[in-house]
């Protein structure tokens, strides 16, 4: 039953939202509207190579997340036919969010709780509640990029009325 939580928490709440962020932010970067089985199929194909290679024991986590970075932006060029630069910004605009996310809820559990507890022990247990605590910043990169990529989709179809937007 554990195993099954950690999947659910890790595998579903953790990789897989987290690609569901990326890949909505790769597409607002590119104006891309995707059908809902391209994007779900994307979205699962970056959630399991985001597993595959955290699962990389022999090298370091920002290592791993370098070879993340790179992956989603190659991945999106050849399969979803994406532009480079607006691809390697929608790449990294992710990241940082990633990034102020972790900032944020961090600092808010580590005060709440008194401690730092975003480790893991080594236990089933520990990788559960470590997982736990990303779900808040996967929600919250979901929600940004998600009222970006429809900021930017009702742009488009501004400019192709001939007015002006971003």
């Amino acid at each position: 039953m554990e195993h099954l939580i950690l999947f659910l928490c890790d595998g579903i709440c953790g990789y897989y939202f987290q690609a569901i962020g990326y890949l909505l932010m790769i597409c607002a970067m590119n104006r891309l509207k995707t059908k809902k089985m391209v994007f779900f199929g994307m979205s699962v194909l970056y959630g399991l190579l985001t597993y595959g290679i955290r699962s990389i024991s022999i090298i370091s986590t920002g290592f791993h997340t370098m070879l993340i970075i790179t992956s989603f932006i190659f991945i999106s060029i050849f399969l979803l036919k994406t532009k480079i630069f607006p691809t390697v910004i929608g790449v990294l605009s992710s990241t940082i969010i990633i990034l102020l996310g972790e900032i944020v809820v961090v600092g808010s559990f580590s005060l709440l709780f008194d401690s730092l507890v975003f480790t893991s022990d080594g236990t089933i247990q520990g990788d559960i509640r470590k997982a736990l605590y990303g779900i808040p910043i996967n929600i919250l990169l979901i929600l940004f990029s998600f009222f970006f990529y429809k900021k930017r989709l009702k742009n488009k179809e501004k400019n192709d009325d001939g007015s002006t937007g971003i």
